[in-house]
């Protein structure tokens, strides 16, 4: 809705693609939740919350010190695409991923909290929801 004055817009993201946009299947997103916490066990990450969609994943990771978020980023994408790609081979752009993806700093416990809130509760159709603090 708030996009729809721009048809340029659109058109742009429509020129960008390298193949049709990738849908994920209920068990991809099962796959790549499983890889996503093995990734932060690896890593000693905790993995606080995440959400599969068709067409996007968000993720809510603690990590020690104050590591470059670029890395987080693409670590997941990466031991993300290498299960998905074992099971189902390279899609026709050559990636699951789009360029880049969001890497906000949740600052306090309180914006923590509203996150995993929001992953875990308020993502319309989820494919797989991981929260380990539910009971």
């Amino acid at each position: 809705e708030y996009d729809r004055d721009l048809p340029g817009l659109l058109q742009a993201a429509q020129e960008a693609l390298k193949c049709s946009p990738i849908l994920l299947t209920s068990p991809q997103a099962l796959a790549l939740m499983e890889q996503f916490q093995e990734t932060a066990r690896h890593r000693r990450w905790a993995l606080l919350a995440a959400s599969v969609m068709i067409n996007h994943v968000h993720l809510i990771v603690g990590v020690p010190g104050d590591p470059d978020p670029c890395a987080l980023l693409r670590d997941f994408k990466s031991y993300g695409s290498r299960a998905l790609n074992r099971r189902w081979g390279k899609p026709a752009s050559g990636t699951w991923w789009t360029v880049s993806g969001s890497k906000r700093l949740l600052l306090g416990a309180a914006a923590v909290a509203a996150g995993i809130h929001y992953v875990a509760y308020k993502q319309r159709s989820p494919l797989a929801v991981f929260c380990p603090g539910e009971p």
